[in-house]
């Protein structure tokens, strides 16, 4: 049964239903409207023919990790917080964190039971220093020993020695005195020196072997006091 109307040549014969699609046709059952309209015609009764194909959705390996990962982050912080809450300092075995663990400037005297320190030696029970006077090379001498001491090293109980007094007379760059055995440096020294009464500085080169030279850009006294350096 069919009809032309302004939308052009229909049929009453409903089309193929595509798989999977759920779709309604108005079929006519006594006349046919002129006018193709989606409401029915005056003085017809329209069946409604339904048509449904159910199918059986099954999700997607992207939905599952999906559902996965969002119970994960909906469960994960209350599970860090129960394990935050049960570990406490009775929980941890004694001496079972490493010192590298421990953040920087973590541990302070609070931290520290000093009754189980080890006595830490005093400035005035520490051996004094005893001073060895320096056998100057010519034309090095002693400056004005009346207000200096006379140039001398001495050797503490930590191996460090020291120097002190003032010298004069020699060129840059030779050897003013060479240091015995016990107080050989343990590398090469270039040290800063002061000369002509601080207003200058200098240098004083020791090697390995003791020699030791001064080094200066002008003629002058040179002070020994303060020079320090470690052992061989």
């Amino acid at each position: 049964m069919g009809a032309t109307g302004r939308y052009g040549d229909w049929a009453a014969v409903p089309p193929p239903i595509d798989a999977g699609l759920t779709q309604a046709i108005w079929t006519p059952v006594v006349t046919v409207c002129p006018v193709f309209v989606l409401m029915p015609c005056p003085g017809t009764e329209p069946a409604l023919e339904v048509t449904m194909n159910i199918r059986r959705i099954k999700p997607s390996g992207t939905f599952l990790v999906a559902v996965v990962a969002l119970v994960i982050g909906l469960e994960a912080p209350a599970a860090a917080h129960q394990i935050a809450s049960k570990v406490n300092g009775s929980t941890i075995k004694k001496h079972s964190i490493a010192g590298n663990r421990l953040k920087n400037n973590t541990v302070t005297g609070k931290q520290v039971k000093e009754s189980t320190l080890g006595v830490v030696p005093e400035a005035k029970t520490l051996p004094k220093l005893v001073w060895h006077k320096l056998a100057l090379q010519n034309p090095w001498v002693a400056y004005s020993t009346l207000y200096y001491d006379v140039p001398s090293y001495a050797v503490d109980a930590q191996g460090i020695v020291h120097l002190q007094g003032v010298l004069t007379g020699g060129l840059s760059a030779t050897i003013a005195f060479t240091l015995p055995k016990n107080a050989l440096p343990d590398a090469f020294k270039w040290l800063t020196v002061n000369m002509n009464g601080a207003d200058e500085f200098g240098a004083l080169f020791i090697d390995k072997k003791g020699f030791v030279e001064p080094d200066f850009p002008s003629p002058g006294p040179v002070s020994l006091d303060g020079v320090e350096f470690s052992t061989s």
